[in-house]
């Protein structure tokens, strides 16, 4: 697939989409390769909401359990998952315990988004609502999801 590219531009492929989905960039990163890998893990995170999103609205009987890893399907939300959203912070998948933490999880994607038409595409497609309307109605989460809206709005 990418025969005709320049040994460089195969590098830099190759390194972007295989780092795309770590927890943190890498500070070593030159600003090219930066920028590719930011691009990907923004367009990525696009397309795995729209994924999950439509998993969500299928009837629980419907739904793959490997895509939701195995988590139960029940209304708690770990604690240290809503405190971490809460702090503005991505939250780590080590943290989760239920289907609603691996919700949460998506959620605070939004604090790694690299771009603003990323921010922008989550506001148009109503991602972080329509994630936020499967989620229990709760004080605690009703402030993390505060929290996500507000990041989501801001210029950085």
């Amino acid at each position: 697939m990418l025969a005709g590219i320049s040994e460089d531009d195969q590098r830099l492929i190759l390194g972007s989409v295989g780092l795309h989905n770590v927890f943190r960039i890498p500070a070593a990163l030159d600003e090219r390769h930066r920028f590719f890998l930011r691009l990907i893990r923004d367009a990525d995170k696009l397309d795995i909401w729209r994924v999950f999103i439509e998993f969500y609205r299928q009837p629980a009987s419907e739904r793959a359990s490997a895509v939701s890893l195995g988590f139960p399907d029940n209304p708690e939300c770990t604690s240290a998952v809503v405190a971490t959203l809460l702090r503005g912070e991505m939250v780590d998948l080590a943290m989760l315990r239920t289907l609603n933490d691996f919700k949460l999880f998506q959620l605070s994607w939004v604090f790694d988004l690299n771009f603003p038409r990323s921010r922008e595409l989550v506001q148009e497609r109503g991602y972080v609502e329509l994630l936020a309307d499967t989620l229990p109605r709760r004080e605690d989460v009703g402030c993390a999801l505060g929290v996500v809206r507000a990041a989501l709005a801001s210029d950085r």
